[in-house]
């Protein structure tokens, strides 16, 4: 199956394959997808994307190479999961103007109200531009406590005097599951699973729908040969995504157990 090729094969280039080797390969693949009947193929872009996005990053290329080593010892097979996600990816984002903001706009609110309800909220931030105007603080500190009322008039009129009444700001909302997460991959790349399984479930239990740590604490069960209980890890991955890549991921390690 296709999601089974590593990175290298989707892009035709070997482990040893320099900088512009691989962005030529990149150019090349995508090239003849758009001279093909598969030029509205998205999945297949996506695919061809990643792979590139991973191999012409250094530090993310020598994880990456770190991954394909253990998962060869180990007889594992799955897509990357433990690579980090951008921050990009794990944030929701209002944009709002400062008046908006600092006289606790109805629609704002509203929106709000329904990112905090999905539980997976932790720190807020404000930013203008690429400039953060307000850094990354808790959730709760954020809001006050009555009926989500923001931090006053008193910050909309600071930034007003800032960048404008006008100014478009980006309230972003993170998921701080995200760090204990990548936390949980640095102790598995350094071979101390305890600590790994601990981070993956912090990562859990502030986001209960987070795939991806489900599915890497099936993987470290399954080195540590606790078959039931790597099993029942990869079942909830897969229940949790069960069209996506971690969910086949999940399902082929479940195949492969069942035949130990």
């Amino acid at each position: 199956m296709e999601e089974e090729r590593n990175f290298y094969e989707i892009l035709g280039v070997d482990v040893y394959a320099t900088p512009e080797q691989i962005r030529g390969a990149f150019q090349r693949k995508i090239d003849k997808i758009n001279q093909s009947e598969n030029a509205q193929d998205l999945d297949l872009y996506a695919m061809i994307i990643k792979a590139y996005q991973i191999l012409s990053d250094d530090e993310k290329r020598m994880d990456y190479d770190h991954f394909l080593k253990v998962s060869h010892e180990l007889g594992i097979r799955q897509e990357p999961t433990f690579l980090a996600r951008t921050e990009a990816e794990r944030k929701t984002t209002l944009r709002v103007t400062p008046d908006e903001l600092g006289h606790k706009d109805p629609s704002f609110l509203e929106k709000v109200q329904q990112i905090v309800r999905k539980g997976q909220v932790n720190k807020v931030r404000i930013r203008y531009g690429d400039k953060t105007v307000l850094p990354a603080v808790p959730l709760s500190i954020f809001l006050a406590a009555e009926a989500l009322t923001f931090l006053g008039a008193g910050l909309g009129r600071a930034l007003i005097a800032n960048v404008g009444i006008g100014a478009l700001l980006d309230v972003e909302f993170l998921n701080d599951a995200e760090e204990h997460f990548n936390e949980g991959v640095r102790h598995f790349q350094s071979g101390d699973l305890d600590e790994s399984i601990g981070e993956y479930r912090q990562a859990i239990s502030i986001d209960p729908d987070y795939a991806e740590a489900y599915l890497n604490l099936g993987v470290i069960y399954k080195i540590r040969g606790e078959l039931d209980t790597s099993e029942s890890y990869f079942q909830k991955a897969v229940s949790l995504d069960p069209h996506g890549v971690v969910g086949r991921s999940a399902k082929e390690s479940i195949r492969k157990l069942r035949t130990l």
